[in-house]
């Protein structure tokens, strides 16, 4: 179990919020480069407006991220908290949070037509995993600094 004064935030929590903010960025960005932006030129090769890298783009990028790192680390702190630290609820939590995040972006992405359905089937295992890594580095912080 996690314990911690009321009102206060854990040393733990920081360390894990900080080591979050460089892995998902990095992997957001392999992700983004390698994988989503090759896929939507090739989607769409007519359009050069698709994936295109402007000032307005990286701004709602880095928004997107600093929700998403904050959302992640936070979900993972609690739901181990609440159903104990162990590496079974390490996995548990980063496939719920794929699931529910990554999944309802790619169901509504596809859904619009603005992707093939291939893209989920591209994105969501890659997705899974640098949340995976998120929620054990969680538990990591969780362990190694109590």
């Amino acid at each position: 179990m996690i314990r911690n004064e009321p009102g206060s935030v854990p040393k733990a929590f920081w360390w894990a919020l900080g080591l979050n903010f460089i892995w998902i960025n990095l992997s957001e960005i392999v992700r983004y480069f390698g994988l989503i932006r090759p896929m939507l030129h090739d989607t769409f090769p007519d359009q050069s407006h698709v994936a295109a890298i402007t000032p307005d783009i990286f701004a709602s990028w880095m928004v997107w991220d600093t929700i998403l790192i904050l959302a992640a680390t936070g979900f993972y702190w609690m739901y181990l908290h609440y159903f104990g630290v162990t590496l079974r609820h390490v996995m548990r939590s980063a496939t719920v949070f794929t699931i529910t995040i990554f999944g309802l972006i790619w169901l509504g992405i596809v859904n619009m037509g603005l992707a093939p359905v291939d893209f989920i089937w591209a994105a969501l295992p890659f997705a899974w995993v640098e949340q995976g890594i998120a929620a054990y580095i969680v538990y990591w912080a969780v362990q190694r600094l109590k």
